[in-house]
């Protein structure tokens, strides 16, 4: 069986508070998880062979933006960037989420968001309004991806009961 390589943090479990990061935008933007809080996140992470499955998520998460939006929700796209060059792995898809660049793939990292070979691969986070993770999909440890109507039935799920702070049950 494989192991993950060394220099590779476990991947964030449900439960988690996310790490900190700090990432520059397409746009020259830096934007942060703490820029976020009182949002949920949504944390799309793309790998270098970003298969088909990943850029039809990104295709329904884009159909459902306005919905993430009224669920007082942030989508963010990661992708990793070569150190020495430059190359972004930014799917083929447009959407109307921050793109942010890794270098080196760090956040990737942290997160747990890699290949058994310790290459960057898709993923998917959302965290409550506390940046504690509610939800986790990782290709590189063999889970699904979600579809864009699991990520709204989670977020609305998550308004039903903050277990950070214990907000009131909003009734849409």
């Amino acid at each position: 069986m494989a192991t993950r390589p060394s220099n590779v943090t476990e991947a964030i479990r449900p439960g988690q508070i996310i790490p900190d990061f700090c990432l520059r935008a397409l746009t020259g933007r830096w934007l942060g998880s703490t820029d976020f809080i009182g949002h949920r996140l949504i944390l799309v992470f793309t790998g270098w062979n970003s298969r088909q499955s990943s850029r039809d998520f990104l295709r329904q998460l884009r159909g459902a933006y306005f919905r993430i939006v009224r669920e007082e929700a942030v989508a963010l796209l990661i992708v990793p960037e070569e150190a020495d060059t430059g190359r972004l792995a930014v799917p083929n898809v447009t959407v109307p989420f921050p793109i942010l660049r890794d270098p080196a793939a760090m956040t990737h990292r942290a997160f747990g968001a890699i290949d058994w070979s310790g290459q960057p691969a898709p993923g998917v986070f959302i965290t409550n309004r506390h940046r504690r993770v509610i939800y986790r999909a990782l290709r590189g440890l063999g889970e699904t991806l979600p579809s864009a109507a699991e990520v709204i039935m989670l977020l609305e799920y998550d308004q039903l009961a903050c277990a950070d702070c214990g907000r009131p049950l909003r009734i849409a």
